[in-house]
């Protein structure tokens, strides 16, 4: 009673937002349902609407092939990228705009 709105009407607001607060922690305590829920999700009221996940391959997530996912990572990051890079630049330098040879200018 002492957060209802009805009892702070000089302080609605927070009060409102207590008040919920207090009225979804009961529901969790008492309701099966909601106790439920609360365990699963975090949130009486059941999962929230928006789930955020990344799509993995099986193998990626079990332990005994970190290392190897690692390696290949560095190599594609670090070498396999900037080597890409360093050809197309190479060949960049030796044609124009229009993609003629600059020798066969």
């Amino acid at each position: 009673m002492k957060w209802h709105p009805d009892k702070n009407r000089d302080n609605p607001l927070p009060a409102a937002a207590k008040f919920h607060q207090i009225t979804k922690a009961y529901e969790a305590l008492t309701n099966e349902i909601a106790r439920t829920n609360w365990e699963k999700y975090g949130n009486p009221d059941g999962p929230g609407p928006m789930h955020v996940a990344i799509g993995l391959p099986k193998f990626l997530l079990e332990s005994e092939n970190a290392i190897p996912a690692l390696i290949v990572a560095f190599l594609v990051i670090i070498i396999i990228i900037p080597f890409m890079f360093f050809v197309w630049y190479n060949k960049s330098l030796k044609t124009d705009d229009a993609r003629i040879l600059m020798d066969s200018l």
